[in-house]
């Protein structure tokens, strides 16, 4: 593939492995793969995929390597990475087969993560500017440390300590009672180093002054970077009832403004994948208001074999218990936008573990699908002339020869090189040269037939690849059309140009059943042809015995 595309233009993360044993062996990755892993290619180089990462049989990537591998047939493999011993990510890898038979990923790690944090990170930012000044709800910010790092002023109305006293102390140094200081520390760390989470609560708590406060306490712990979290509680006064339904409603208007301005499709269902609410941009795919949408589901918009799809996708989230990720081809309503959705399903959970809805979140990849597109049909096309270029040649070469069941069927190679191209470089310049060769290259698809393969090696070397050649006569009579195609004028800007070609040809299996071997033979033939008059061709099996 290196020689088709430099992979370090590649914009997105590229590993390429060789089959060895039972094993995969690194052969190249790409600058972008260095910097995501932080590993040089000096220490991966040559190293066993299991070897650098012991985990890929236990996550199952593995195992599509092994049927990529076997099969040819490209697949996408989700899966989670880990980073200190926890679950830190998911991460996206395409997998295919090249034809020289190395397997290459296109990988990166799913901008679910960072989109949410992105997403936490503005939520945390703004909502602290939104109850900044509240008197009504209480929110205090705790790093890993516990300490405070947010301290509003509802939180000095209700505790008596002002933000300079708060700010920096221990959360059981503040308002938790003796009583319960050990239960909150364990609570806390456990949810920073074991995702078990504080479930919200009535609480009698204690002011600056030794006083109970009673309140209804609520905690969320946000990604302010990828290893970092704070614990934000969400303490409620209980008489202050009608205040905080206002506060409520403020809070309810400002995720509505973010949501709707998130350029991905967002929707949450109930587990009967009934709609409870959604964002601006789903209203544009379904066409219709969200009002339109909750309470009814994906039947009532889309025709029955998608809606059943994504009722499909929506149980795989519940079944599994954690999010679910896969590729989902949308059309909009308004026939504004369709193309290709990385879609995530995330299961919503109450206090108890239940799961009670599940997010979606529908991210456009429609132009890193295409760039992948345009990559690997490079990786199989001479750029100048749109050939099959060495590498596909050889492929469909040794499927053929692997595959043909009788020693009765024959085919052929013909190699063919144009008769003093360099001069018309030289004299005419490279660009005509180049308008040439693709000249010819059309003119060589006319005389073969539909399964017959005609790829360009590089400079003004052809190489034509017969499937079936009943007689040799068949074989002459395909030469014959070549040379003339070749050699009738050709009109390019202000020149009438003329030109030839030697042609070499080997038949197989009678000269050889190897694909290097039959090339090397009819190039020889072809060598032959130019030396004895150049404007001919000449049989790999006729010259021999003849120098």
């Amino acid at each position: 593939m290196s020689d088709c595309i430099d992979i370090d233009f590649i914009p997105t993360c590229v590993s390429i492995f060789k089959k060895v044993g039972d094993d995969f062996v690194f052969v190249d990755f790409n600058k972008k793969a260095e910097k995501l892993d932080n590993i040089t290619k000096d220490k991966l180089i040559g190293q066993k995929l299991t070897k650098i990462y012991p985990s890929v049989k236990e996550f199952g990537i593995f195992d599509a390597f092994c049927r990529v591998e076997k099969t040819g047939k490209s697949e996408i493999f989700n899966m989670p990475f880990y980073k200190d011993s926890r679950v830190s990510g998911y991460r996206k890898n395409e997998i295919a087969k090249l034809p020289n038979g190395n397997i290459i990923t296109f990988f990166t790690d799913t901008q679910v993560e960072t989109e949410l944090e992105a997403f936490f990170e503005d939520q945390r930012n703004l909502f602290q500017a939104v109850m900044q000044d509240s008197t009504v709800i209480s929110v205090q910010g705790y790093d890993s440390k516990h300490k405070v790092v947010y301290w509003n002023k509802a939180s000095e109305i209700i505790y008596g300590y002002s933000q300079k006293e708060a700010i920096g102390k221990k959360l059981e140094d503040l308002i938790i009672p003796e009583n319960i200081k050990d239960i909150v520390y364990q609570g806390v760390e456990n949810w920073i180093y074991n995702d078990i989470e504080i479930p919200s609560s009535e609480l009698t708590l204690v002011d600056k002054f030794g006083n109970d406060v009673f309140v209804y306490s609520q905690h969320k712990m946000i990604h302010v970077a990828r290893d970092k979290r704070e614990m934000y509680c969400i303490d409620i006064d209980l008489s202050s009832t009608k205040k905080l339904q206002q506060e409520l409603l403020i809070q309810r208007d400002f995720l509505k403004t973010l949501l709707d301005a998130i350029p991905d499709l967002i929707w949450v269902k109930d587990v009967d994948s009934v709609f409870i609410s959604c964002n601006a941009k789903f209203e544009q795919f379904f066409g219709v208001k969200e009002f339109e949408i909750v309470g009814k589901t994906d039947f009532d918009f889309v025709d029955k074999k998608l809606a059943e799809s994504f009722r499909k996708n929506d149980e795989i989230a519940i079944q599994k218990g954690s999010p679910s990720i896969n590729e989902e081809y949308l059309e909009f309503a308004d026939g504004s936008h369709k193309g290709y959705f990385e879609t995530i399903r995330t299961p919503i959970k109450d206090s108890s573990g239940k799961i009670t809805a599940i997010l979606g979140i529908a991210h456009d990849i429609s132009l890193h699908k295409n760039y992948q597109k345009q990559l690997l049909e490079f990786a199989n096309t001479d750029l100048l002339t749109g050939l099959s270029n060495r590498a596909v040649l050889f492929d469909r070469l040794e499927q053929l020869l692997k595959h043909r069941k009788s020693k009765d069927r024959h085919g052929a190679i013909f190699f063919l090189d144009l008769d003093n191209f360099k001069e018309i470089n030289n004299t005419k310049g490279h660009h005509i040269g180049d308008e040439l060769l693709v000249e010819i290259s059309k003119r060589l698809k006319k005389i073969v037939r539909k399964g017959d393969t005609v790829a360009r090696l590089g400079g003004d070397e052809f190489v034509l690849l017969l499937e079936q050649v009943a007689t040799r006569a068949d074989a002459n009579h395909v030469a014959k059309k070549a040379l003339e195609a070749i050699l009738n004028p050709i009109f390019i800007e202000k020149y009438n140009l003329s030109i030839t070609a030697s042609i070499g040809i080997a038949i197989f299996p009678n000269d050889s059943d190897d694909s290097e071997k039959l090339l090397n033979y009819a190039d020889e033939a072809m060598y032959y042809a130019k030396k004895h008059g150049k404007n001919r061709y000449r049989f790999y099996s006729d010259i021999i015995d003849h120098p």
